[in-house]
């Protein structure tokens, strides 16, 4: 999981060599006293002791398409949950590091900066939608204090630094599919052109589709269609990469489960979707409304009141990301280091709320006690970041810059609703 600590190994043959000596010693005294060992000399790479690394290859023994946030779970002190098997659901993503919970981290793709890693996320996106899981190179994770080099806001309790894996040297196609329960399916596909007088590119494409695991008749889909490209040039003094990604999210909504509901009425409760007759009955019980006492059906055992409703809304999101990063050797000691980035992002979630709503006719016959509550997510943020570094002797001296545009925060608001809930869903 994690590499061998460089130093390790080399104490290890040390310690062995002492051990063959003696033993030779031991077994020809005649020889006379054992030779002298003059100087030991041990190199090991420096590395920070709260810095853990999970590698793609962890990626082979967790279903293909697993979100590269629930394959932190393989490091020490870290629980990533989701809802689903993919861990790809954002509403339900949960990230605890060592008591710190995922507003408290920074996150970073290649070194550009993610956002907070919130549901409602206002200035960046999940790492489900802005990389391909099969194209994760290596994620670190810092546990401590993070760096001042890291490119985040919301970086109190660590950070996790995703990198994406570089073009193949050699070209070829890699093809993957899988299928599971709740009619999950998922593909994959990428090709490499190889390495050719220093260029080196690779396009991948992946779709996926699983329905919720709960007991629901409706509104149960979600769909993920998502494209990566990362093209490459290697020259004398430097290396310049461009990346895209465009993600196409439409994610159904879970009904929120507590342990009493559970215990009551099983761990796979959905909603009343597609009876959207049954889910205005049991909210005319709760409503204040001259007609709302006559048209009340209300709830039995196990059923009750605040048991209802009705999860036919979607989680939308659009994503178009981009990035052109620079490294340069300025000089054998000087090296810069220069990325351009854009993302901009148009998204929705919805989900329907038991509230008195008015049609604005003179008769309050066609009045419903239901309204849906709407969000709306529009993103478009650019940035640049540069970094100096200069290295004089065993001293390494680094300055940089950040500079982003800041995006408005997401408005919610509730508006009236009324059959069918099907056309009440946001696009």
């Amino acid at each position: 999981m994690l590499q061998k600590s460089a130093l390790a190994v080399a104490l290890a043959t040390t310690c062995l060599t002492f051990a063959a000596q003696a033993k030779a010693a031991d077994a020809t005294p005649a020889q006379g006293a054992a030779s002298e060992v003059g100087e030991i000399v041990v190199i090991a790479t420096g590395t920070t002791r709260s810095v853990s690394a999970v590698q793609a290859s962890n990626l082979t023994v967790l279903p293909p398409g697993t979100s590269a946030q629930k394959v932190l779970n393989f490091l020490p002190g870290v629980s990533a949950g989701s809802i689903d098997a993919l861990g790809v659901n954002e509403q339900s993503l949960t990230l605890q590091v060592r008591g710190f919970s995922s507003t408290h981290l920074g996150y970073t793709l290649d070194g550009m900066p993610l956002g907070d890693g919130a549901y409602n996320n206002y200035n960046g996106l999940t790492i489900s939608r802005a990389l391909i899981s099969d194209n994760l190179g290596r994620a670190e994770l810092a546990t401590g204090i993070a760096g001042l080099g890291i490119a985040s806001t919301s970086n109190l309790g660590g950070a996790v630094l995703y990198t994406s894996s570089d073009p193949k040297k050699v070209w070829g196609l890699s093809v993957n599919a899988s299928y599971g329960s709740e009619d999950a399916k998922r593909s994959y596909i990428r090709f490499d052109t190889g390495e050719h007088n220093g260029f080196s590119a690779y396009a991948s494409g992946s779709f996926t589709s699983q329905n919720l695991f709960v007991n629901q008749g409706a509104g149960t889909l979600s769909t993920e269609g998502q494209f990566n490209g990362k093209a490459q040039y290697v020259f004398n003094r430097g290396k310049i990469v461009a990346f895209a990604d465009i993600s196409r999210t439409n994610q159904a909504d879970d009904a929120y489960l507590s342990k009493d509901i559970i215990s009551r009425r099983g761990w796979d409760l959905g909603g009343l979707a597609p009876d959207w007759q049954t889910y205005l009955n049991r909210n005319y019980c709760s409503v204040t409304a001259p007609t709302a006492p006559t048209k009340c059906v209300t709830s039995v055992l196990p059923e009750k009141l605040a048991d209802v409703t009705y999860t036919n809304g979607q989680i939308l999101r659009d994503d178009d990301l981009y990035y052109v990063a620079g490294d340069y050797d300025l000089t054998q000691s000087l090296k810069a280091h220069l990325q351009v980035y854009h993302h901009a992002d148009k998204g929705a979630g919805n989900n329907f709320i038991t509230g008195w709503s008015t049609q604005g006719t003179a008769t309050t016959a066609d009045d419903v006690p239901a309204q849906i509550r709407d969000t709306r997510y529009t993103i478009d943020r650019t940035g640049v970041l540069g970094s100096l570094g200069w290295t004089i002797g065993f001293n390494h001296i680094q300055g940089g810059f950040w500079i982003e545009e800041t995006p408005p925060a997401p408005r919610a608001t509730s508006a009236p609703t009324s059959p069918p809930p099907s056309a009440c869903h946001s696009t």
